[in-house]
């Protein structure tokens, strides 16, 4: 693996962690803590996008982790 596809594999974690952090804080009763995640996780998920198509760097698994990253902030959404 390039380091373009491994930086862009981070930015869908670090998505798919602050989506997980606003479910978290929206079932403690922070609503507007969460939403502010979401928004953030929302940027994320269309950083890692963009950084994919512009540097033309796909793979299996980052198909796959973004799929998954995707589940928890459009449940929130």
């Amino acid at each position: 693996m390039n380091r373009t596809i491994v930086f862009i594999l981070l930015l869908t974690c670090f998505g798919a962690c602050l989506s997980l952090a606003a479910m978290y804080f929206a079932l403690q009763g922070e609503v507007f803590f969460a939403f502010g995640l979401i928004l953030f996780a929302f940027v994320f998920d269309l950083l890692d996008g963009f950084c994919a198509r512009y540097f033309k760097a796909e793979s299996t698994t980052g198909r796959i982790a973004d799929s998954i990253a995707d589940v928890p902030l459009y449940l929130l959404f």
